[in-house]
């Protein structure tokens, strides 16, 4: 199975927070994906804030949003703010791989079938970005 196009946005490339501090705010667009009524699309990736991988207890942030004018194009409601790795010359970078999934699981009667309510994506690598960060840029 293949999601049709896909693009990582950074929102406002780098904001400080608690001092020097950077993080990264990253939007998902899934540029078109055939759903049923009741699916929903999600994103899993390597990273703690993007579920570590796991499918059970997907959190709202990693759901996608469509509504009928913009369908089947999916997309991030709000960022999802990572921090970027520091090196140690000071330089900062974000990398990290994700897929996106369909949930399912609104078709589910038995909890012990949650799990495998969720089909990944099976024709594509795993999706991976590299970001150099700088204060205040924007991919």
């Amino acid at each position: 199975r293949t999601f049709g196009g896909s693009r990582v946005n950074t929102l406002i490339g780098a904001q400080r927070r608690l001092g020097s501090m950077v993080r990264v705010g990253i939007l998902f667009d899934l540029r078109h994906c055939d759903t049923q009524p009741g699916e929903c699309i999600c994103v899993r990736g390597n990273l703690e804030r993007l579920g570590s991988w796991a499918v059970v207890g997907i959190a709202d942030h990693l759901r996608l949003q469509t509504d009928a004018k913009r369908y089947p194009r999916w997309s991030s409601g709000a960022a999802i703010w990572l921090e970027p790795e520091v090196r140690p010359d000071g330089k900062a970078s974000l990398c990290f791989e994700y897929k996106f999934l369909k949930d399912r699981s609104a078709f589910c009667d038995d909890p012990s079938e949650k799990k495998s309510a969720y089909v990944w994506e099976a024709a594509v690598r795993n999706r991976w970005v590299s970001l150099p960060v700088q204060d205040g840029a924007i991919f």
